[in-house]
């Protein structure tokens, strides 16, 4: 997962919940320390960007928009 395919999945209306678009974000920063390694210069740009992202979520308060509900709605 990158940020340039969560972009085109926004465009596309592709998420039906803010779960699923959080969990595509963080999946991002996971893979990023994966692939490159927790000292790597990408891996330290990474943390800075995910920093932000925390601040940003708090900011937003996004936990409000995630609720057990949203779960149930998922399934299939």
């Amino acid at each position: 997962m990158d940020f340039g395919t969560i972009k085109e999945n926004l465009k596309k209306h592709y998420y039906r919940s803010m779960r699923q678009f959080i969990e595509d974000v963080e999946l991002v920063f996971r893979n990023c320390y994966m692939y490159n390694g927790e000292t790597s210069q990408v891996s330290i740009m990474c943390k800075e960007v995910q920093d932000e992202y925390i601040k940003q979520c708090e900011t937003l308060n996004i936990a409000f928009y995630i609720t057990d509900l949203e779960s149930e709605d998922e399934r299939p």
